[in-house]
């Protein structure tokens, strides 16, 4: 984890996020680090997707406000946003017989104009967005004949071309084998590293989020049960009580990053 973590990049304040009638997060303060690697957790159905859409101005709180760099984000008109936050969505297609670069191409719509050329900038937006996902030698090859993990790379190329200074990642490891769920996590990282990019992601798998992550958010019923480091948050009391399952907390020698194991009964 950085030595010391710059002022939150994005913050929600007070903020009541739902659908209709239906609220799914309530009164919610979050601040998320710049230049940091941010997981949120917790049970299905506890608004970690929700929070994810509402960081990124899918959905307006009904009370509270969500901000980047101290501006509410409902100022921005919605172009002007996908310039400044990149979000990679569950279960996203792409059109049959489109090729990688033309995906990745895509992710420079926020910059252009209605009948502007394709600049020099674009190209080097794109060159480098292949060339940090490790997918420039799959420029050429038609998207739909990618392996998963590929079409993960590929799919994170596209956010990155738009050059946005945050990434919000929903669920990027789902129906990943580990390999490329880790190759994924460690793309995050690398991004955050040497990029100073802002990632929030959504996951399922405690002890992969312990280890690649800087800052972890514990969600529950709506509402955060706790935040911050790994070796702060990922405690067997702050487990049982978001997950209602007992574990004990062990280092991991080499990165001295906590892990959860399961107590079993010991009648099975």
């Amino acid at each position: 984890m950085p030595e010391q973590l710059a002022l939150p990049i994005l913050e929600t304040r007070a903020a009541s996020i739902g659908y209709g009638a239906r609220l799914i997060l309530r009164d919610l303060d979050l601040s998320v680090p710049e230049a940091s690697f941010t997981v949120l957790l917790g049970p299905n159905g506890c608004g970690k997707s929700t929070l994810l859409r509402a960081l990124a101005g899918l959905i307006r709180p009904q009370q509270g406000t969500v901000l980047i760099n101290g501006y509410s984000i409902s100022m921005f008109p919605r172009k002007e946003l996908a310039q400044r936050i990149g979000l990679l969505s569950q279960n996203q297609s792409a059109p049959e017989g489109m090729t990688v670069m033309d995906l990745v191409r895509q992710g420079r719509y926020p910059h252009r104009t209605l009948f502007g050329r394709w600049t020099k900038e674009d190209d080097e937006a794109c060159e480098e967005a292949l060339a940090v996902t490790d997918t420039a030698d799959l420029a050429g090859e038609k998207f739909d004949t990618l392996s998963g993990g590929q079409r993960q790379r590929a799919w994170i190329a596209m956010t990155l071309a738009q050059r946005t200074s945050v990434l919000l990642l929903d669920e990027p490891t789902t129906f990943l084998d580990l390999s490329h769920q880790i190759d994924t996590l460690r793309l995050a990282r690398k991004l955050v590293r040497e990029r100073g990019v802002t990632i929030v992601a959504v996951l399922h798998d405690l002890n992969q989020a312990a280890r690649y992550a800087d800052n972890l958010v514990l969600l529950k019923h709506g509402a955060i049960v706790s935040e911050g480091s790994p070796a702060d948050v990922l405690t067997s009391d702050i487990v049982k009580r978001v997950f209602d399952v007992d574990v004990t907390i062990i280092t991991e020698p080499r990165t001295q990053a906590p892990i959860c194991v399961p107590v079993e009964d010991a009648d099975l």
